[in-house]
């Protein structure tokens, strides 16, 4: 019994493995963005905007349907009747009976009625309305979209950090064992007299240093990690990257300023989408001040049976027979007068609303040109400055072999090495620097133009 308990806590133990296997397998950017579009809250409440602004736009079209109307009552009570006239508002009931002020004893009634009430000439009122609710679904499609746009750039942001701090991480982890040699070459030269004691002293302090960057590093990426999970809904515990660098950066990946290009990004497009709502409204505005035209048509069933000697319970019963059916039908008019006079204030208001949506539509098309601008400049700084730090940080790493292999030979003290060893460590960190801002240009052009081509082709 002990055996097979053992066997099942191995099987269980191998299964759990083999499951922490899959869900952290590494995932390239491309793969991220199809699991934030899939499980980010934001874009799962976009989708739910976009489907009810879907069924908005049936329900309007159903709006002009004819309008039926059941009702059906069987009751009972008294039918005291007096003379007068009266408004039928919701709160009364009508009482009919023969004899003006002549009381009668409790009495059973039987109602049933249908009603027809088709508003079939509205002078454009419900194309429009109908025009107005497609116009609803196309921006909230087109906020979808540029919703995902931004969860995408923003995505990119939080993984070039993760990778920038995880190679911060490593460069100072290269320079702890850099160091680490240093202070060992520092004590084989003292013992053999060619340098002062007092040399491993200064290493292990600049070494403690290092150490300390180390962990700063280390606490940079586990917070963009956990930064990046959040954004796929995962721990980051089970979060893996195909990538573990940057990629090299080349003339080719600068993008180009194509004209026009901002009047297809969806931010525009759900602005533009708000300028036609508010034309819309305009619109119905205008047809709303005139009258609408119905077809009414109607069938009744009624019957009376008073009370007169005989017991309630057959009067009840009476009135399922010798029931009376009546129909109607006829054409009805409503114009509501009080638009008339509120009509001009109403249209005013909706042009009010125009000129603030096109005044959003155009801060947006600055806004996206200015971005585009200075992305692209900044990436063609970037690219020379690559450039320089990658000269620079090869230059630097073979004075340091040099300068290294001079100390070991006693013909430099340990302080010029440790400066060229600085040296080469500040070229190393501008040169990942370069790559980092590089990248964060490229996403914040891909945002500005809608366009993550680059950035899939380059990180896929």
């Amino acid at each position: 019994m002990q055996y097979r308990y053992l066997l099942a806590c191995l099987l269980l133990a191998l299964v759990s493995i083999k499951g922490h296997g899959q869900d952290t397998r590494a995932m390239s950017l491309p793969q991220l963005w199809e699991q934030a579009f899939a499980n980010y809250p934001s874009l799962v409440a976009y989708q739910a905007r976009l489907q009810q602004a879907t069924l908005d736009q049936k329900l309007a079209r159903n709006q002009y349907l004819p309008q039926l109307k059941l009702q059906a009552q069987n009751t009972v009570g008294t039918q005291n009747t007096v003379g007068g006239a009266f408004f039928p508002l919701p709160g009364s009931y009508n009482v009919a009976g023969s004899g003006i002020g002549n009381a009668a004893g409790p009495s059973a009634n039987l109602l049933g009625s249908l009603i027809m009430d088709w508003e079939f000439l509205q002078f454009g009122r419900h194309k429009k309305t109908t025009e107005a609710a497609a116009i609803m679904s196309r921006q909230a499609g087109y906020r979808l979209e540029a919703a995902q746009i931004t969860i995408q750039a923003e995505l990119s942001r939080t993984y070039f950090a993760l990778l920038f701090h995880r190679q911060m991480e490593r460069w100072a982890q290269q320079n702890t064992e850099r160091l680490q040699q240093l202070f060992k070459a520092s004590q084989s030269t003292a013992r053999a007299g060619l340098s002062p004691g007092a040399d491993s002293l200064l290493v292990k302090a600049s070494l403690r240093q290092t150490a300390a960057k180390q962990d700063d590093w280390q606490g940079q990426s586990q917070e963009s990690a956990i930064a990046l999970a959040t954004w796929i809904n995962m721990p980051a515990s089970q979060l893996s990257l195909k990538n573990s660098s940057f990629p090299a950066a080349s003339e080719g990946a600068i993008p180009l300023m194509e004209p026009d290009a901002e009047a297809q990004h969806p931010q525009l497009a759900f602005r533009q989408q708000g300028i036609a709502y508010a034309g819309k409204q305009k619109e119905i505005a205008g047809a709303n001040v005139l009258p609408t035209l119905s077809l009414l048509a109607g069938v009744q069933l009624r019957n009376h049976a008073p009370t007169l000697e005989g017991a309630l319970g057959e009067s009840w019963g009476n009135v399922y027979s010798n029931s009376t059916h009546n129909y109607l039908l006829g054409l009805g008019l409503r114009w509501n007068l009080t638009e008339l006079f509120d009509f001009k204030l109403v249209r005013a208001r909706h042009q009010e609303e125009i000129h603030l949506r096109q005044a959003e539509a155009d801060e947006t098309i600055l806004n996206l040109q200015s971005h585009r601008q200075i992305a692209q400049r900044q990436i063609t700084q970037d690219l020379r400055q690559i450039e320089n730090g990658e000269e620079a940080y090869e230059a630097a790493s073979e004075a340091y072999h040099l300068f290294e292999t001079r100390y070991k030979s006693g013909l430099i003290s340990i302080s010029e090495l440790l400066q060229i060893q600085d040296i080469l460590q500040k070229t190393e960190k501008t040169r990942i620097e370069a790559y980092y801002q590089y990248w964060m240009q490229q996403a914040d052009f891909a945002e500005a133009s809608a366009d993550f081509s680059i950035l899939q082709t380059a990180f896929e």
